[in-house]
């Protein structure tokens, strides 16, 4: 039985209410256990100060040792580059990873940070795309197991970051050389409360003098295209395109793609009608001769594999932070 300060996991079930097996799943399968009952198993630690045997977590940080990688894996492809560069570092060392999907951070109001550093079998913990705050936050400085953040920001843990307000002044100074005052920005609905890479680029087009007209379209791409064909109706019935290419940026280059499928079933010409730029460049960008920002997702995820066993090897180092440059791709949608 795990014990730490007289504490056991059969106390955490006592004090829950509910099963040790129940507890069991809330810490290492969060996603079997109902919201509630995981509430419940989560305040039961934190009022037991209940953690996983500190041998076992010892024993985790040498050969064969298991890091948890987080990040929402089936909304934005980018994140699988990311993860075979942190693979590139961590497999020749004989480490695995233990990788876990979560949902959007424009779905998602908090995500499920707080139950898998508690497993004891995990190492450390790199976090991609998802805000890092509130409970979340709290739970990982407690397990005190070393943590990198990447594509999110918090002083307390290392991070890998993109400089998104430079790349939203290289967009800008793109529209803006090729005659542009105004652009349109489409992007998905946001329902958490955080500033996202999307509006920190959005914010800097702006302020380097590129106002920006929001278009909010739905994740999904078959339903987005659909409704942006609604929408550039709409722009065409109102003359839009009579007095010039109208400019679109794409917070991604999946909606980048939406907006020139969406343009080609109006019979729209690109770039003499509409100039459409992304940002990412991941295979699609090409496929589409899409105008878009390259993110160096491999090297992030390698630099972020890189911090991680950084601080494994010392646990006194302090927070690092690494930002890294966007590149403009040019192709013909621009």
């Amino acid at each position: 039985m795990e014990r730490r300060g007289g504490r056991s996991i059969k106390g955490v079930a006592r004090e829950a209410g509910v099963s040790i097996a129940t507890v069991s799943r809330a810490i290492n399968h969060p996603d079997q256990v109902s919201e509630p009952t995981r509430r419940k198993v989560l305040e039961a630690i934190r009022r037991l100060d209940y953690r996983p045997s500190a041998e076992m977590a010892d024993r985790a940080r040498g050969a064969g040792a298991r890091i948890a990688v987080l990040a929402p894996f089936s909304s934005y492809g980018s994140y699988a580059e990311r993860l075979n560069g942190i693979f590139a570092v961590v497999q020749p060392r004989g480490m695995e990873a233990l990788v876990r999907d979560q949902p959007s951070s424009a779905a998602a109001i908090e995500p499920h940070l707080d139950s898998l550093p508690l497993r004891s079998d995990v190492a450390g913990v790199i976090v991609m795309g998802v805000p890092v705050s509130g409970d979340g936050a709290a739970r990982l400085e407690e397990s005190r197991l070393p943590v990198v953040l990447v594509d999110s920001d918090h002083p307390a843990f290392s991070r890998v970051e993109f400089d998104d307000t430079g790349a939203g002044r290289l967009i800008a100074e793109h529209l803006l050389g090729l005659g542009h005052r105004q652009a349109y920005f489409v992007h998905e609905p946001q329902a958490a409360d955080f500033r996202s890479a999307g509006l920190v680029r959005s914010d800097a087009i702006q302020a380097a003098g590129l106002p920006l007209t929001s278009v909010p379209v739905t994740p999904d791409f078959g339903e987005a295209v659909r409704r942006l064909d609604h929408w550039l109706a709409g722009l065409s019935d109102g003359g839009a395109f009579d007095a010039g290419p109208v400019a679109v940026v794409a917070n991604h280059d999946r909606l980048g793609a939406a907006v020139l499928a969406a343009a080609r079933g109006r019979g729209l010409q690109v770039p003499e009608q509409l100039r459409v730029i992304g940002v990412d460049d991941g295979e699609i960008a090409a496929v589409a001769g899409l105008t878009t920002i390259r993110q160096p997702f491999a090297e992030s995820g390698r630099l972020a594999a890189d911090l991680l066993l950084a601080q494994l090897a010392d646990r006194r180092r302090p927070p690092a932070r690494v930002l890294l440059s966007g590149e403009l791709v040019l192709r013909a949608s621009t």
